[in-house]
């Protein structure tokens, strides 16, 4: 388990983040949580409702629409930031 103050450096590392302060950084890194996934887990899908932001701490993500790959997201990348501006669902 990461510490708050790990939590905020990891943060501060995403572009979304890097102009916040480490006061509301803290903030953000009590009540967020870790998660563990294993090859081939599904962490959402399209359609999904946005409840949440993930922070890839280690391995990678592929992110795919249908049977197709999109993007693949590498250790201290953000996806799913979207869910913290508005509660579409995914696409």
């Amino acid at each position: 388990m990461l510490t708050t103050v790990e939590k905020v450096i990891l943060l501060q590392s995403v572009d979304l983040f890097a102009e916040v302060d480490s006061e509301h950084l803290a903030m953000l890194a009590v009540i967020a949580e870790e998660v563990s996934y294993l090859a081939g887990d599904v962490i959402y899908r399209e359609d999904d409702a946005a409840d949440a932001m993930y922070l890839v701490l280690s391995g990678q993500v592929v992110l795919t629409q249908g049977d197709r790959e999109i993007a693949v997201v590498e250790k201290v990348e953000a996806i799913g930031t979207w869910a913290l501006f508005d509660a579409e669902v995914r696409v």
